[in-house]
This record gives C-alpha cells, sequence and structure tokens, in this order.
C-alpha cells in the first residue's frame, strides 16, 4: 500500500457521471480550493495490471463459451451472437483504455472530482496486496477512512468486481459497451451539461 498522487486522465470510473451527494462534493470542493484536500483521507485506487491481459482474454473466452451453452440449452442463436460480440467489444474498449488509464477508482468520487474542478492532483491510497484490504478497514475504525464498503477479500477479486461493473456486465450481458470512462472525462461532461453549481464550472474553466 502506498499513498500517490494521481491526475484525472489516470484514473478510471464507471460510465454514469452523475455524483450522488451534492453536498458531499460542494464540501470538498471547498476544502480543495482552500488547499487543503490533502488533509482529506485520500481516493481509493488500485492498478488495472492486478489481472494480466491472458486472464482477461480468458474470462473473456469463459463468458463466451456460457454463450454457446445456452444457445444449446434452446437460447436464441442471434441473441447470444449479438451479445458475445458486445462482450468483444466491452473487452476491447477496456483493453484500450487502461493502456492510458492504469488506475481504478475504487472509493472516492467526490474526492476526485473536487480535486479535478479545482486543478488539482488526486490524492490516493493504492493498495497493492490482499493484507492491504484488512489494513483499510483497520483505517476505518481508527478514523483514517471514512469508509470502504466491499465484501471482496482479495485484491485480485476486487478488481475483477470492478472490471465487470464498469464494462456494464450484469450476468452475461454487457449493459453498455461504453460503460467507463476516466475522471476527467467524467468532469467534462458534467461541465459541458450544466450539471454543477456554477462557482464550480467557472472555477474549472477558469484554470484551462
Amino acid at each position: 500500500m502506498r499513498n500517490i498522487v494521481l491526475q484525472p486522465e489516470q484514473l478510471l470510473v464507471p460510465g454514469e457521471y452523475e455524483l450522488a451527494d451534492d453536498t458531499v462534493l460542494k464540501v470538498y470542493f471547498r476544502v480543495f480550493d482552500k488547499g487543503h484536500g490533502a488533509d482529506l483521507p485520500p481516493a481509493i485506487v488500485a492498478r488495472s495490471d492486478v489481472i494480466s491481459s491472458k486472464n482477461r482474454s480468458a474470462e473473456l473466452e469463459q463468458r463466451i463459451r456460457r454463450k454457446k451453452n445456452w444457445v444449446a440449452r434452446g437460447g436464441n442463436p442471434q441473441d447470444a451472437l449479438q451479445s458475445a460480440d458486445e462482450l468483444i467489444e466491452a473487452y476491447k474498449n477496456l483493453s484500450q483504455k487502461i493502456e492510458s488509464s492504469p488506475y481504478y477508482l475504487l472509493d472516492g468520487n467526490h474526492k476526485s472530482a473536487a480535486a479535478t474542478l479545482t486543478r488539482q492532483g488526486i490524492p490516493a491510497l493504492e493498495l497493492q496486496s490482499d493484507k492491504d484490504i484488512a489494513e483499510v478497514k483497520n483505517m476505518i475504525e481508527k478514523g483514517e477512512i471514512f469508509n470502504f464498503n466491499r465484501d471482496e477479500t482479495t485484491l485480485t477479486d476486487l478488481v475483477h468486481s470492478f472490471e465487470a461493473y464498469i464494462l456494464g456486465i450484469k450476468g452475461e450481458q454487457p449493459k453498455n459497451i461504453n460503460y467507463l470512462r476516466t475522471v476527467r472525462e467524467r468532469i467534462n461532461e458534467l461541465v459541458f451539461n450544466g450539471d454543477l453549481p456554477k462557482y464550480m464550472i467557472n472555477r474549472y474553466r477558469a484554470n484551462k
């Protein structure tokens, strides 16, 4: 486990760009804007290369085999073919993204947004081993981190679960092959759509 500072281009997040709690974002924005972002508990991240490209390929092949088995049991071949193509496209999209954005944001949506809006780096805690997950839970008990609501106990499982979510995969069905983006892309869309308070948008645009 190590403390690092990341740029929003380096971090991948789920494709939905909404930030659920406006109040939390306003608080974090104020803290970062006053230059005290480093005093907050860091965002929690993991590198995508915890899972090798070989293992990703094997997982994709396994999912496609399940499609074929579904057809053998009477499923619609056309639906299976379309879904398999979507799976392939989803994994291809992921592979391209992680070349330039190698980190996954596991916790810290509002902190990463506030840092980005104020044109600052994102303080982060990188998980590097299974024991780091247990250590994070100890840090929560000590008040050093606010929360980390994950049930996984291994880093590999944690990254696998996150990848399934950012790919939009629910069971066997990809929900959206473009269901991932960087923190920078998320903020740019929020700003473009006017989905943030005006003062945040002005702050972000002022420092281009």
